[in-house]
């Protein structure tokens, strides 16, 4: 999974998370990795504005 997630850093790319909330409901989720260390990780979710989003080009500098 670290591996998913450094490449997703690296080539901004939009992954798929399928997950368990607290109160056991399934929830999927389309998102862009911003960041990440051992214990967890910080991404942009697109859930609210799925249909507005237009495919956004990486530029690294």
């Amino acid at each position: 999974m670290k591996n998913t997630l450094k490449r997703a850093v690296n080539d901004c790319t939009v992954l798929e998370m399928i997950y368990q909330d607290i109160r056991g409901n399934i929830s999927q989720r389309r998102i862009k990795v911003l960041s990440f260390n051992e214990d967890s990780f910080r991404a942009y979710c697109y859930i609210l504005l799925f249909a507005l989003v237009r495919p956004i080009r990486c530029y690294s500098p």
